[in-house]
């Protein structure tokens, strides 16, 4: 943990450089750049419309949230003249500066063609298209990996990688075990990876293998297991080095699996606890706490 915390900080460090040389097109909100913060960026770009800005970012496949973050009265305070909201940039253990500069390559270029007026903000997506963003970058991610993956590609299919029985299976960032103990139901032999201490004891008490290590370095033998699979984790190690690993343990013929939840609407409470989140986190009706008879 030190050793992620000393390199979030070196991140910071070169991102606040670069808001600082901007710091007269750019507005950084909360701490100035010169002290130190979470690598955390709540800002707008001079002349642009949060909303603009973002749309930059994503046709760059560059992930930037905007909106108020449901601290509407906070952001009306300190972005009223952008309307209470803001573009927001999280960098993580996982990301490098390199990305940072791209997230900035992205800025200068929008600082450079700036539009006459600010575009009209636009419809936030609903949830059914976050997800399909979501899918879309994650994709793009797994492009940019492809020499690492097609490692593997002419390999054939092994007669265990299609069905889980008798398959050994490693699952990597299993938390809990909620999966791993789903795949080791249906006939699995799974090996769980998982840095957390908390969440391995939660897997080790139901009974599961459950190992110490990172992505990038399981810690098994070449061509080991049948599968490796990631169930909602996978965004943590997106990155050549660790699909290499993947690739190190594989079988000849097996797969990686990288799965993602998506909320069931043919399920009625879960239908209408979405449309409630779609509803109130448009920005007509941002801020606004859902009436009592509207949860009902």
């Amino acid at each position: 943990m030190a050793e992620i915390a000393r390199y979030e900080r070196e991140l910071s460090a070169h991102a606040r450089k670069k808001f600082a040389d901007r710091r007269d097109r750019v507005k950084l909100y909360g701490k100035p750049p010169e002290l130190e913060r979470l690598p955390v960026f709540t800002f707008n770009l001079e002349g642009v419309a949060s909303e603009e800005s973002a749309r930059h970012f994503e046709h760059a496949n560059v992930e930037a949230r905007v909106g108020d973050y449901y601290s509407p009265r906070l952001m009306r305070a300190i972005a009223g003249a952008a309307g209470g909201r803001a573009v927001r940039l999280s960098f993580s253990h996982y990301n490098t500066s390199g990305d940072i500069d791209r997230c900035f390559e992205v800025i200068d270029s929008v600082l450079e063609h700036p539009e006459a007026e600010p575009k009209t903000p636009t419809r936030k997506p609903c949830r059914r298209e976050r997800l399909r963003y979501a899918l879309q970058r994650a994709l793009h991610r797994l492009r940019t990996l492809s020499p690492v993956i097609s490692g593997g590609g002419d390999r054939g299919r092994s007669r265990r990688s299609g069905r889980p029985r008798n398959a050994d299976v490693a699952d990597v960032g299993a938390g809990t075990g909620i999966s791993a103990r789903l795949l080791a139901e249906r006939g699995a032999h799974v090996i769980g990876f998982e840095p957390n201490a908390e969440m391995r004891a939660v897997a080790a008490n139901a009974g599961l293998d459950i190992r110490e290590a990172r992505a990038d370095a399981l810690g098994l033998s070449d061509a080991s297991v049948d599968v490796v699979a990631s169930f909602q984790a996978f965004h943590w190690f997106a990155n050549a080095a660790s699909v290499a690993e993947f690739n190190r343990v594989l079988r000849p013929g097996g797969r990686i699996a990288l799965v993602w939840n998506e909320r069931d609407d043919n399920d009625p409470f879960t239908r209408a606890f979405g449309e409630i989140v779609d509803r109130f986190s448009r920005p007509d009706g941002a801020g606004r706490p859902p009436q009592r008879e509207q949860l009902g």
